[in-house]
């Protein structure tokens, strides 16, 4: 929600909001992490430390970078409208 509302997504501050590790309690965002190379290099998105950044244009298209970090879409549940 983080990334969608406020523009950026800390997982520092995430762990402790949950009060647990990322890997047991949210793999997904873990997972999702790791699939932003292409995101950065198109420009959507940077990685400053553990934050993940949106750019100008991430804003524009903030859905597209959130679905990295969607475990149902991952997992092929559910259904989901288009992105360009």
């Amino acid at each position: 929600n983080g990334i969608m509302c406020d523009g950026y997504l800390d997982l520092d501050a995430l762990e402790a909001e949950l009060g647990q590790d990322l890997s047991e309690a949210e793999p997904a965002i873990l997972a999702g992490w790791e699939s932003l190379a292409d995101l950065e290099a198109d420009g959507l998105c940077r990685r400053e430390g553990r934050r993940l950044v949106l750019t100008g244009l991430g804003r524009l298209l903030v859905r597209v970078v959130a679905m990295r970090f969607d475990p149902m879409l991952a997992s092929g549940q559910g259904r989901y409208s288009r992105t360009v």
